[in-house]
C-alpha cells in the first residue's frame, strides 16, 4: 500500500479526536523511515537468495544494531501468511520456553547459573553460525530467560521510533489511561462517601473484590479509533523492528494463560516495556506495553492487511452485545413456538371466524388472544396487566350472562309448570 494513502488514513483518524497527523509525525519523517526500510528489505531478500556472509570478522550478534543482526545472524520463519526475519537467539529462546519454560514457576524471575549464562552468550554471540545449529534442549528455564533478556537489553535502540512513540502514546494509549484514571477516582470517591455514612465497609465473603487495572477495562467501541491508529503507526515501524515486536508480543500474550508460571501482563510490561519501546519515562513505557499486550488480538488482526486501520474488531459498525443477545434469545424462542404450532395442529392459517367457531360456547378466551399475548411481551408489564384485566372482565361478563340466561329458563319452566297444574285441577 502506498505510503501517502496510509498517512492520509492516519490523518483522518486523528482528526476524529481533534488532532492532526502532522502534530507528532510528519510525512517527511515517515518517508525517510520508509526509504531506509526499503533498503533493508532489499538486503534481506538478497540474504535469503544468495546467503550473503560478507560481514566483519569482529561482528557480534549481541549488542549490535538490529539491522546488522538480521543480515548476518537471523533466521526466516513464517507467521501467518508472511515470512519474518528474526534473530537466531530470540527464536531459539522463545521456542524452548514455549515447550517447557512457560509451565514453570519463576519465569523471568529465577536467577540463572552465571557460568552457563556466559557460555550461552558466547554461542549465540561469537560462534560461526551464531547458534543456528545449537540445540537448546536440556537448558534450564532461568538460563534461557536470562539469555533472551540479555539480548533484548543489549539492543542499542528501542524498536519504536521516538516520533511514532509519541503519536502512539497521545492518540492510542493516553485516552485509555485517562478514562481508567477517571473511573478509579470515581470509585474511590464513592468508597469514601460510603465510609463517611456507614463506617468501614464489611468484607464481602461471597464475592471477591474486583481489581481495577488498566488492562481489565477495555472500552469496546470507544477504543475502535485508537486501535486503528495503533495499527497504522506500527506499520510505519521498520520491517525488522516490526517483525521482532510481532513475534515477542505474540509470545508474551500466551504467558498468562499458564497460571503455574505466576507471571501476568503487568510483570511483562515492567520487565520488557522500557527495553523494547523506549521513551523518556519507564512508567509511560510500561503503560504502553500493557496497552499493547491487552489489545494485541485486536491490533494484530488487520495489522499486515491492506485494510489496516479500517476494520478493528471493536468497530462501532458491529452490532452491540445487546442486539446479539436479543438475536440469540429470539432464535432460541423460535423452536419452542414451532413446537407449539405442531402440537396445536398449526391453526395459524385458519380464518378468525373458523378459530372462533372452534372455541367452546361461553369460553372466556378471546379469538385474538394470541395477538394480545404477543403484545404483552412487547409492551411490558403494564401493557400485559391491562390486557389481562380486560380478558378477566370479559370472562366475568360472559359468566354473568350465562347465569342470567339459565335463571330465566328456570323461572319460565316453573311458571309453565304452575299453569299446567291449575288447568288440570280445574278440569
Amino acid at each position: 500500500m502506498k505510503l501517502s494513502h496510509m498517512y492520509r488514513r492516519l490523518d483522518t483518524l486523528a482528526r476524529r479526536s481533534n488532532h492532526r497527523a502532522m502534530d507528532y509525525l510528519s510525512l517527511e519523517d515517515v518517508g525517510a523511515m520508509y526509504k531506509h526500510d526499503n533498503q533493508l528489505r532489499e538486503q534481506l531478500r538478497r540474504k535469503r537468495s544468495e546467503r550473503i556472509q560478507d560481514k566483519d570478522p569482529s561482528f557480534h550478534a549481541i549488542g549490535t544494531p538490529l539491522e546488522d543482526v538480521l543480515l548476518y545472524a537471523s533466521t526466516s520463519i513464517a507467521i501467518g501468511d508472511f515470512q519474518h526475519d528474526l534473530p537466531i537467539v530470540v527464536v531459539a529462546c522463545v521456542e524452548e520456553l514455549t515447550k517447557t519454560g512457560i509451565y514453570q514457576s519463576g519465569l523471568f524471575r529465577a536467577l540463572p547459573s552465571r557460568d552457563r549464562h556466559l557460555q550461552l552468550i558466547d554461542i549465540f554471540d561469537k560462534s560461526t553460525d551464531f547458534g543456528a545449529h545449537f540445540s537448546m534442549r536440556g537448558q534450564t528455564m532461568p538460563d534461557v530467560c536470562a539469555l533472551l533478556s540479555t539480548f533484548l537489553s543489549s539492543l542499542p535502540s528501542p524498536l519504536i521510533d521516538p516520533h511514532i512513540y509519541s503519536a502512539l502514546w497521545q492518540w492510542s494509549v493516553k485516552p485509555s489511561v485517562k478514562r481508567e484514571d477517571a473511573r478509579r477516582e470515581q470509585q474511590e470517591g464513592e468508597e469514601e462517601e460510603r465510609r463517611a455514612k456507614s463506617g468501614p465497609p464489611r468484607p464481602n465473603l461471597t464475592k471477591p473484590t474486583e481489581r481495577v487495572d488498566l488492562h481489565l477495562t477495555t472500552d469496546g467501541e470507544l477504543e475502535g479509533n485508537q486501535v486503528c491508529i495503533a495499527q497504522i503507526l506500527l506499520r510505519f515501524v521498520p520491517i525488522g523492528n516490526l517483525s521482532l515486536l510481532i513475534y515477542l508480543l505474540g509470545f508474551f500474550t500466551q504467558l498468562p494463560l499458564c497460571p503455574d508460571n505466576g507471571i501476568d501482563f503487568e510483570d511483562i510490561a515492567r520487565i520488557f516495556g522500557y527495553r523494547l519501546l523506549g521513551g523518556s519515562a519507564k512508567a509511560v513505557s510500561q503503560k504502553m506495553m500493557l496497552w499493547l499486550l491487552t489489545r494485541w488480538p485486536q491490533i494484530s488482526e488487520m495489522l499486515l492487511a491492506e485494510n489496516c486501520g479500517m476494520s478493528p474488531s471493536s468497530s462501532p459498525a458491529q452490532p452491540s452485545s445487546s442486539i446479539v443477545l436479543a438475536g440469540e434469545e429470539a432464535s432460541r424462542r423460535l423452536p419452542d413456538q414451532n413446537e407449539k404450532r405442531k402440537v396445536s395442529g398449526d391453526r395459524s392459517s385458519e380464518s378468525p371466524d373458523a378459530m372462533s367457531a372452534s372455541l367452546p360456547p361461553d369460553s372466556p378466551e378471546d379469538p385474538n388472544s394470541s395477538k394480545k399475548s404477543s403484545s404483552d411481551d412487547e409492551d411490558g408489564d403494564s401493557g400485559g396487566s391491562r390486557y389481562r384485566k380486560k380478558r378477566e372482565l370479559n370472562a366475568e361478563q360472559g359468566r354473568s350472562k350465562t347465569q342470567r340466561h339459565s335463571t330465566r329458563k328456570d323461572k319460565s319452566g316453573k311458571h309453565n309448570h304452575l299453569l299446567n297444574v291449575i288447568i288440570n285441577s280445574k278440569a
